[in-house]
């Protein structure tokens, strides 16, 4: 077993003890996010302080795709803090989950692809809130081509803006409510054989469910033909810069894509 596979295992095993939470993203708010630029925005997370150890997000099916053409449908995604050793190790019945070090706050995302290759990236915020990551690093057996790479930073850019809606943006949550979910006993309330308890699982929630793109605009052009249809890319503005203040004092902004005309 290379690094990457035990990290990806290691992490799910404790967002499983955890018992964190399971969001299923829709198409419309995944393709809004792949339009918003997060990586490269200066202060985007000062101060932050992450309110969740571990999360799975749920993909919708037949979006994302690698660049050799496996398709992966969840997103794990750990955060860690030096301040929170208690979110690296965890336990269940009588299984021990170890600890890692954590020296920096950081956030990671794991996911298994349909050929069985595992993914993954870890992303670190240095004193200046600056993302630390290496883009040519490999943890696992396969050197990264170039085109993975590009992939990677897509999804490093989707994490930074699920990581920041969670945070600023309640409006795009729902609950899943029972006729949506497949079977009762997967999400449900189930009794505990012979013990005649009851055992509470979390629902997944949704993320997007109600979320629609702002409505095309056209722009004029003069005497010259108009451009092509294109995505005016979002971004998230910092109204507060958080330093010396509490993450969840601090303000981001979400400023939507939109399509230009469409």
């Amino acid at each position: 077993m290379d690094i990457s596979t035990f990290v990806h295992s290691h992490r799910f095993a404790l967002w499983f003890c955890h018992n964190a939470p399971l969001y299923c993203l829709t198409p419309e708010l995944l393709e809004a996010f792949e339009c918003t630029d997060s990586l490269h925005k200066p202060g985007i997370f000062a101060g932050w302080q992450p309110s969740l150890p571990y999360l799975l997000v749920a993909l919708p099916r037949h979006t994302v795709f690698t660049p050799d053409g496996a398709e992966f449908d969840y997103l794990l995604i750990a955060c860690g803090s030096a301040d929170k050793p208690e979110w690296t190790r965890g336990r269940w019945r009588d299984i021990e989950i170890p600890s890692f070090n954590q020296h920096n706050l950081n956030f990671q995302w794991a996911t298994i692809d349909s050929k069985e290759t595992v993914w993954m990236s870890g992303t670190a915020i240095d004193s200046d809130s600056n993302l630390i990551y290496q883009e040519n690093s490999s943890l696992g057996k396969s050197t990264l081509t170039v085109e993975d790479q590009v992939f990677i930073q897509g999804i490093r850019n989707l994490v930074v803006n699920l990581l920041l809606a969670l945070e600023y943006s309640p409006a795009l949550l729902s609950d899943v409510v029972v006729g949506e979910t497949t079977s009762k006993q997967g999400f449900g309330k189930s009794s505990a054989s012979g013990s005649g308890s009851v055992r509470n699982t979390q629902y997944p929630r949704w993320l997007g469910k109600n979320y629609q793109a702002p409505t095309s605009i056209t722009e004029s052009n003069g005497n010259h033909a108009s451009p092509q249809s294109h995505w005016r890319r979002g971004h998230w503005r910092v109204l507060e810069s958080g330093e010396g203040r509490r993450w969840k004092e601090s303000k981001r902004l979400w400023i939507e894509p939109i399509l230009v005309n469409g």
